[in-house]
């Protein structure tokens, strides 16, 4: 997962997922470390979730299902509660900060939602609900594995090529640092080829002697 906005893909009531909500101090929130903001992966415990319903009436109730030994534990938020659901009615969209909200009914777990598939629901808010509409993220907080860099027998090339080896998952994106500049696969220079990567470097940005770090 990344920094950014995920959408879970929902029909109409749709939920949006932010990662680095700035209403939230960054010491109270764990960023999404990733580089994807398509995966629905995040390493988010408390985060902000975004999204816009039906102009024919508010939303009722988010209901959030996650797991713990496979026993599943269900938090509801209402428009009623403590710093819970904010409507604006003005677009039909609606945000419910997990961080600061008072749940209606279950209990948020103080370090945040755990690791695993997290389930969420909008509901019509009954004491037996109906789903109008749902979808879920995931929450890892494993770091991928970094790329790794073949090793450049020393000489004196300003412009080198510089290659390696990278894992990724769909949608996220490689990039290296050389010399304090950031190349993107595809931009020209890098380019990644399954699971190789090949980084040249072009005479715009010339190296000079000495020795410099990739990332």
């Amino acid at each position: 997962g990344s920094l950014g906005t995920k959408s879970l893909g929902l029909l109409p009531p749709a939920i949006d997922l932010s990662n680095s909500p700035t209403a939230v101090a960054p010491s109270n929130l764990i960023s999404d470390t990733g580089t994807s903001n398509t995966d629905n992966i995040t390493t988010t415990t408390k985060p902000v979730l975004t999204g816009k319903y039906s102009s024919a009436g508010p939303i009722p109730a988010v209901q959030i299902v996650y797991y713990v030994n496979s026993v599943p534990y269900t938090i509801v938020y209402k428009t009623n509660g403590t710093n819970n659901i904010v409507v604006n009615a003005a677009d039909s969209t609606f945000s419910l900060n997990l961080y600061t909200a008072t749940p209606t009914s279950g209990t948020m777990p103080a370090n945040g939602l755990p690791e695993g598939s997290i389930g969420i629901s909008v509901t019509d808010g009954a004491s037996t609900p109906v789903i109008l509409a749902s979808a879920s993220f995931l929450i890892d907080k494993t770091a991928p594995a970094a790329p790794v860099v073949t090793p450049i027998t020393p000489a004196y090339d300003q412009t080198p090529t510089i290659s390696g080896t990278a894992v990724t998952a769909d949608g996220d994106v490689l990039t290296v640092t050389v010399n304090g500049i950031t190349y993107t696969n595809g931009d020209g220079y890098l380019n990644l080829v399954g699971t190789n990567w090949t980084l040249i470097i072009p005479s715009a940005n010339k190296i000079t002697p000495g020795t410099h770090a990739e990332t």
